[in-house]
């Protein structure tokens, strides 16, 4: 019985042992960290220089005396557009200490507006020219472009020939009617150079055919001469012949030799072509004109063409003189002849094969 009683009490002893145990190790103090922050004050010296630099600033809006000078925009006679900057004051405190107060001024600012002049378009160059006689009729209307190919001489190699394209520039015109008679005349100056101007000279002839059966009149006229009167100037061509500057040279061309321009127009009508027309051998000086349209033996004061118009054949002339149908009928044969030939040579090559073959 004692023995049991002394286990009991050795139990007993053993647990409390544990609980106390148990309690110190749930009783641990727990740890505070105390984070302090501490503000530095700004120091005085700081403060100072805060003021020195703020003197410094109003001494340099002292300087804005510049501003005085908008008296010379005044002056100014375009529109001017002259802004201020607002004035701006403030105050700075740090750690009770009050900046000195900066007030800027931004100097005048005037802009003159300057005028855009675009510059004015290249006029066209006249290809209307009319003559006037002493009664005040416009006897001749016309208009044209042309260019001049010009054969000429070489300085070197010497007795050498080369073409020289000129394109008429400055021209003026004049001419004659010549009233009661049947030749009238369009004279055209240009290019002026070393010993004068060039001239072309067209001349108009008028004739009158009879009906046979009605006996009545027919009045028609035609373009029936050019004549061209030209200087070799360096200015035109390059490379001429010494011996040849200065010197002038003509040219006559015979429209009636050509198909387009041999055309009788009646007296109430006016001859036009649009197409390019060539005049002149291919192997001398050429004129070629495009855009020509002329009616001569006029009595009106207007220089509108009047009646109806006649146009010349619709295939037109190159440098070569050839008309456009000539040049493709050329172009076709040649084709063909090629074809044929080749042809040929292929057909004498398969039998010469054949022949190879059979031996």
């Amino acid at each position: 019985m004692e023995s049991k009683t002394i286990a009991v009490l050795v139990l007993l002893s053993l647990c409390g042992a544990v609980m106390c145990q148990n309690n110190t190790t749930t009783t641990q103090t727990p740890t505070t960290t105390v984070i302090t922050t501490t503000t530095v004050p700004t120091t005085t010296a700081t403060t100072q220089q805060t003021t020195t630099t703020a003197a410094q600033t109003t001494t340099s809006a002292q300087t804005t005396t510049a501003a005085q000078t908008t008296t010379a925009a005044q002056t100014t006679t375009t529109a001017q557009t002259t802004t201020t900057a607002a004035i701006t004051t403030s105050n700075t405190t740090v750690n009770g200490t009050t900046a000195a107060a900066v007030t800027t001024t931004a100097a005048a600012v005037t802009t003159t507006a300057m005028a855009t002049t675009q510059a004015p378009p290249t006029p066209k160059p006249d290809t209307k020219y009319e003559v006037i006689g002493e009664n005040g009729t416009v006897c001749i209307v016309a208009e044209m472009q042309f260019e001049l190919d010009i054969v000429y001489n070489l300085q070197a190699p010497q007795d050498a020939t080369a073409r020289q394209k000129v394109t008429a520039a400055n021209i003026t015109a004049g001419g004659s009617c010549n009233e009661g008679v049947t030749t009238q005349y369009l004279w055209l100056e240009f290019n002026e150079g070393i010993n004068g101007s060039w001239t072309l000279n067209l001349t108009f002839t008028n004739q009158v055919s009879y009906d046979g059966v009605t006996a009545q009149a027919a009045t028609s006229y035609k373009l029936d001469n050019i004549e061209l009167d030209y200087v070799i100037d360096p200015n035109y061509f390059d490379g001429p012949a010494e011996t040849d500057i200065g010197k002038r040279f003509y040219a006559e061309f015979k429209p009636s030799e050509n198909e387009d321009t041999a055309v009788n127009v009646s007296a109430s009508q006016y001859y036009t072509c649009s197409e390019r027309l060539s005049l002149g051998d291919a192997d001398d000086t050429q004129i070629m004109f495009t855009q020509l349209k002329f009616q001569a033996f006029r009595d009106t004061n207007d220089a509108d063409f009047k009646g109806q118009e006649v146009k010349c054949d619709s295939s037109s002339t190159g440098p070569s003189g050839l008309k456009d149908y000539e040049i493709a009928i050329i172009v076709i044969a040649s084709v063909l002849a090629v074809i044929i030939i080749v042809t040929a040579v292929a057909c004498c090559a398969r039998r010469k094969r054949k022949d190879y073959s059979s031996l």
